[in-house]
């Protein structure tokens, strides 16, 4: 790092935004007709649930931290068990994720052709590279920039939560909570989706090398985001079913959730309904693009701690700082890869979810077995990190199971390739060393 890095930490509060803004993203607003549908009004019980559920993975990656508090992800699992296992995690987990932040730009751009008609005459795929462009440039700027834009986006992103919340804080019906609106044999199927919705807590670790204070403030801000990340997820799926009841269930899909609930308990001006609906629709589509804004923000440092130890080609090249402390090439490596998940996938939602999910719950074991041997090696408890593993190892048969039972062998298939071809890549790297 140059020495221009100091002038470019990002603080405390800055960290916290963008952990949340990564992790609420569309998973909260897709989730939440499916949630009512298979729980009625225990759905946002799934959220608290799998928020307390994750808690072990969550003090493994801030314990992790406090060891290393500069490594990231990679150093996790070099340190805990080898370099091989720290290229494996990262690499996997850096293609992975961009595979979330393509979804989230097609997500939203679909969301706005539905809002904003002249869009129609434009193909969804061309708008999503168009911002896939526009993403890559914004990231060029440096990070005083690029703190901004996180605080804007998840400013945007907070309107149509805030706005169901606080509503729902005066509009709930006591009655949507009676015994019949409690559908307890519906609830294990609503874990995989408020999983999905947590995936982004360690989004801290990517740039723990740009935090102020990092010792202190990348695990702080980890288990705060993590925390916050619950109570809103929890507080607006419960306040949403809790002001319409059954009536949000019967949506199609959450594209009538906030019809449903403006109409229902806001406005009967059909006027000022549809401008109400159509300004939330757009906050929503926001979340989506601050989302993968976020991702592609702090993913890039992943390919950069990478090149940084020498572990892939053009090493030299990928290593490179701008004078704006900034991996150029790093974030145009980003955008290629996000095109080919975009022109090779069409933006399809199940191939990209499930890329997605597995390349994270990978990263996530290993990194969970990192920090088993680190204590089995510090001679300190272990159950947090057996704990966690037991955790990983669940999510991994879960997420196993999925690609079978939603038929995307070739999904799996294309994403083994990428991360073998990697690891061949890696192994080659390193005979050239000895």
């Amino acid at each position: 790092m140059s020495n221009s890095a100091n002038n470019h930490k990002l603080s405390f509060f800055v960290v916290v935004l963008m952990n949340i803004n990564v992790t609420l993203g569309t998973g909260l607003f897709i989730n939440t007709v499916l949630l009512s549908k298979h729980a009625g009004a225990i759905g946002g019980f799934t959220y608290a649930l799998i928020g307390i559920w994750l808690l072990p993975l969550i003090l493994t990656f801030t314990n992790m931290l406090r060891l290393y508090p500069i490594g990231g992800i990679y150093t996790f699992a070099k340190e805990g068990i080898s370099p091989l296992a720290g290229f494996i995690s990262t690499w996997t987990y850096f293609i992975g994720k961009l595979a979330s932040a393509t979804l989230a730009i097609h997500v939203a751009m679909s969301l706005l052709q539905t809002i904003i008609p002249t869009l129609r005459i434009v193909p969804v795929i061309a708008l999503d590279i168009g911002i896939i462009i526009t993403y890559t440039l914004l990231n060029l700027l440096n990070f005083k920039q690029g703190s901004k834009i996180q605080v804007v986006f998840t400013s945007l992103k907070l309107v149509p939560i805030i706005f169901i919340i606080a509503s729902g804080l005066f509009i709930i019906n006591p009655g949507n909570f009676a015994s019949a609106h409690f559908v307890w044999e519906g609830l294990s199927s609503t874990i995989p989706l408020a999983l999905f919705g947590f995936y982004g807590f360690e989004s801290a670790c990517n740039i723990a090398l740009l935090i102020e204070n990092p010792e202190k403030n990348a695990s702080r801000a980890v288990i705060t985001s993590h925390l916050l990340t619950t109570v809103i997820t929890t507080l607006f799926q419960t306040l949403f079913y809790g002001s319409l009841g059954s009536l949000l269930a019967s949506q199609a899909n959450f594209l009538g959730a906030y019809p449903a609930f403006i109409t229902t308990h806001i406005s009967h001006n059909l006027y000022f309904s549809n401008i109400l609906i159509a300004f939330m629709h757009i906050a929503i589509a926001s979340s989506a693009l601050g989302s993968s804004y976020g991702i592609i923000y702090g993913n890039a440092w992943n390919l950069y701690n990478l090149a940084k130890h020498k572990q892939i080609y053009f090493a030299n090249l990928l290593s490179r700082l701008s004078k704006n402390n900034i991996a150029p090439w790093c974030i145009i490596a980003e955008a290629i890869i996000c095109l080919v998940y975009l022109l090779t996938t069409q933006g399809n939602q199940l191939y990209l979810q499930h890329i997605a999910v597995l390349a994270l719950t990978i990263c996530f074991t290993i990194t969970s077995y990192a920090y088993f041997a680190e204590c089995k090696r510090r001679r300190k408890s272990i159950l947090t990190a057996i704990s966690s593993l037991a955790i990983c190892l669940i999510l991994l048969g879960i997420s196993m199971k999925s690609f079978i039972y939603n038929q995307l062998l070739l999904a799996l298939v294309f994403y083994a390739i990428i991360v073998i071809a990697g690891i061949i890549m890696h192994i080659k790297i390193e005979k050239k060393r000895l």
